[in-house]
């Protein structure tokens, strides 16, 4: 299961999901950046460091079944990691409920959660290998997601 991002309101939540899941047995990659020192823990097993670089996120991601996708309090819209999910073929365990009402939605696929408690870990070694339709694939190819981010930038503006 893969994890990438700024700690910022959710560090709480992070370390709760890397218990969750780690203490199943799954192999876990978390990757937090800005987070306080006093406030690092599993330091032998959580990385935590300065920006990665986009490209280097991606190889992470071609490389895990799963991803993991945790907001930021009051977001409520996809992030890359779903476009990463469904261009690369990957399970993703998601705190957006909002993913439920996507043409893209399958629970096969996409394991959404209000509560870290709710997270099931066997979700991402249920069933075989799985692959998104090629229409959604067509909708995150990386001129589309551009124009995504763009679109999204300017509704923040």
């Amino acid at each position: 299961v893969l994890f990438v991002g700024k700690a910022k309101d959710r560090l709480p939540e992070i370390i709760e999901a890397y218990e969750k899941l780690a203490g199943a047995g799954l192999k876990c990659k978390f990757y937090l950046v800005e987070v306080p020192e006093e406030d690092k823990v599993y330091r032998d097993q959580i990385e935590y460091g300065e920006y990665m670089p986009y490209l280097k996120v991606l190889q992470y991601v071609k490389k895990t079944k799963c991803i993991l996708e945790i907001l930021q309090k009051e977001t409520e819209s996809e992030t890359l990691r779903v476009f990463e999910a469904i261009f690369f073929d990957k399970k993703l365990i998601t705190s957006n409920k909002n993913i439920q009402n996507r043409g893209y939605y399958d629970p096969q696929k996409i394991f959404c959660y209000e509560k870290i408690e709710e997270l099931d870990p066997a979700f991402v070694n249920n069933g075989t290998d799985i692959t998104y339709d090629d229409k959604f694939r067509e909708q995150f190819k990386p001129y589309n997601m551009l124009n995504f981010i763009d679109n999204y930038l300017s509704e923040m503006n």
